[in-house]
């Protein structure tokens, strides 16, 4: 709206995010179902795009040890490619897709991960904006890395960890270090789920708006 010329004040308001369905819980059946016992999981939600630069977490992965393996949720134009560029690297075995999943079930897929990454790639017409993925991710308690692409550090605060744009050296490094200090995991899961429920649940979005809507009543603008 700024690039277009609008001057006056601007909010905004994202999606609030359900705590209650949105929460951590044990689902050792679906991991066993899944191959994943015994496994560090690192997990990508969200459609499978170029610009979401999950390609990157296949060329992390082929540098990572066996017990990683990677699990990702949802559907898209990339897939084949992925499917190839794993299959170059012999990681068929380790990565597992999931598609699309219902809204319902999604929480219980959330759950089987020890870390969620959103590795967003910025291009001269666009830049991640929201990142609600990873606002579900913390608030199933699963800490999150994010690439420093458009509005992903401003959602993850303090809760998590930043890498640059496409290096895939800084996210491996990030990756060993979190899978050798599951202290700082299971910390920075209680900041990210206290963030959530501080800044993006739907009761948090819900006053937000309903403030806003009276001070445009209270002004006038809305008489």
């Amino acid at each position: 709206m700024r690039a277009e010329g609008f001057s006056k004040p601007i909010e905004v308001f994202p999606l609030g995010v359900d705590t209650s369905h949105f929460r951590k819980f044990s689902v050792p059946h679906v991991k066993t179902r899944l191959n994943l016992d015994g496994k560090f999981v690192v997990g990508y939600i969200g459609r499978l795009l170029k610009i979401k630069g999950v390609s990157l977490l296949i060329e992390m992965l082929r540098v990572l040890p066996d017990e990683v393996h990677l699990l990702i949720i949802g559907s898209g134009p990339e897939r084949p490619r992925l499917q190839a560029l794993a299959a170059d690297y012999r990681l068929e075995s380790r990565i597992h897709y999931l598609g699309a999943v219902p809204y319902a079930e999604l929480p219980q897929y959330l759950n089987c991960m020890d870390l969620g990454i959103l590795p967003s790639k910025t291009t001269k017409r666009w830049k991640e904006q929201f990142g609600r993925a990873l606002v579900e991710l913390m608030s199933c308690e699963i800490p999150v890395i994010g690439s420093d692409s458009g509005s992903i550090p401003e959602v993850i605060g303090q809760a998590g960890w930043l890498f640059p744009e496409h290096n895939v050296q800084e996210l491996v490094r990030l990756v060993r270090m979190l899978q050798a200090h599951p202290a700082q995991r299971k910390a920075a899961a209680k900041r990210g789920r206290a963030r959530v429920i501080a800044h993006y649940s739907v009761e948090i979005m819900a006053e937000q708006f309903l403030t806003m809507y009276r001070q445009l009543t209270s002004s006038g603008v809305l008489s």
